[in-house]
């Protein structure tokens, strides 16, 4: 019980300041991210969306427009599907001719060199890359045993989109009864009760409005990846989504 309270204590005070409420007015957001968990894009603006527990364990697109294009590759490991594997391809355009391409994988990491655009394409930085169109911004977290993703678009060329990020066959999280009863079981209910303490106390330290959709959509899938593997220094980046 100890090192289920140390390990909660963890992850939800390192990140309990970024919780403020974004806007979702112009652009949506696509997060793919741990066993993994997906938020897609939202339909309209103003909407969360649900959250979406997937089994991949395989190679798909996770993102396709006239801008870009995300593969991600997934490996089972126990109970996990964790993305080990990625290929990020910004297509040229008349005023930047040179296509980005950017791959990397948990077995064979490329130097951070490899992972930064050419000069004369159409996307720039390391790790977050923002299309010269201002349409496109896809950033890359690592996180030892994989990597997460966190995408942004505008709403008009989500509607010009395919991919998981926008439409999947993942299986609905956290809605049903069997899942709201399996999170009542030991060890399942001690995690929800102490991550639901650090939440309250959460809300004393942030200034201004907190999205409780989205904090109860993370309050979801730390149960359950807590449940999956203890290990803090992987699931510390939770709550960074919101």
């Amino acid at each position: 019980m100890n090192r289920l309270i140390i390990v909660a204590g963890i992850l939800y005070l390192s990140t309990s300041y970024s919780l403020k409420i974004r806007s979702f007015d112009e652009v949506g957001e696509c997060h793919y991210w741990n066993d993994p968990h997906l938020k897609p894009f939202p339909k309209a603006a103003g909407e969360n969306g649900e959250q979406f527990l997937c089994r991949p364990n395989c190679t798909e697109v996770l993102l396709r427009n006239e801008f870009v294009e995300i593969f991600v590759t997934s490996n089972q490991n126990g109970r996990e599907y964790p993305i080990v594997e990625y290929t990020v391809i910004f297509f040229p355009t008349d005023d930047h001719p040179v296509p980005c391409v950017i791959r990397d994988s948990i077995a064979n990491q490329s130097p951070v060199s490899s992972l930064k655009c050419p000069l004369n394409s159409p996307a720039t930085s390391i790790g977050t890359y923002i299309h010269e169109s201002d349409n496109v911004r896809v950033e890359i977290g690592y996180r030892g045993d994989w990597f997460n993703f966190y995408i942004t678009q505008s709403f008009e060329l989500i509607g010009k989109s395919s991919g998981v990020c926008v439409n999947s066959k993942c299986d609905l999280e956290g809605s049903g009864r069997r899942r709201r009863q399996a999170q009542d079981k030991e060890p399942n209910r001690l995690i929800s009760q102490i991550i639901d303490i650090y939440t309250k106390a959460a809300r004393r330290h942030v200034d201004g409005k907190i999205d409780d959709h989205l904090l109860e959509s993370q309050r979801i899938a730390i149960v359950y990846d807590l449940n999956t593997s203890l290990n803090p220094r992987v699931r510390q980046n939770l709550y960074t989504v919101i």
